[in-house]
């Protein structure tokens, strides 16, 4: 009965990994999807701001308020997009290269592009989390120099 039992386990495991897999491809489709959305809104939003720019010149005004306020709405688009390519790649187990943003696999030690060293996960991870201590402010100490008589 025992090894009957394996086989059942077994194949409940398989089961579950299958369906999380199936689960995690619908995610990265539906992201997919956000990002191609996301990037045809700030194509439009570039265009309007070239158009507001072109119209501006002819005219030879200027309105710095219309131009700033497009670019704080393509920068809010490209923080959301960051945001989903970071979820996508945390479902593909990928990480971006340092140095050309390259997918790089999470045990991967260089990156397959250009060749630059990837930091491994945990060292990049505990760099920015760990805080030292203050250090307590100590006197200034005399430099010593024996060759000089004061």
């Amino acid at each position: 009965m025992g090894t009957l039992d394996s086989i059942f386990n077994k194949a409940r495991d398989v089961a579950n990994d299958m369906g999380k897999k199936a689960g995690d491809v619908v995610e990265v489709s539906k992201l997919k999807l956000s990002v191609v959305s996301l990037e045809s809104d700030i194509e439009k939003i570039y265009a309007k701001l070239g158009l507001m720019v072109y119209e501006m010149v002819k005219a030879g005004s200027e309105n710095r308020g219309l131009i700033d306020g497009c670019v704080a709405e393509i920068d809010a688009l490209k923080g959301k997009l960051g945001e989903i390519n970071a979820k996508v790649d945390e479902l593909k187990n990928v990480r971006r290269c340092d140095s050309c943003g390259a997918a790089v696999e999470l045990s991967a030690q260089f990156c397959p592009m250009c060749g630059n060293l990837i930091k491994s996960q945990p060292e990049a991870e505990a760099a920015p989390q760990e805080e030292a201590a203050p250090e307590e402010p100590q006197p200034p100490q005399e430099l010593e120099n024996p060759g000089v008589d004061a």
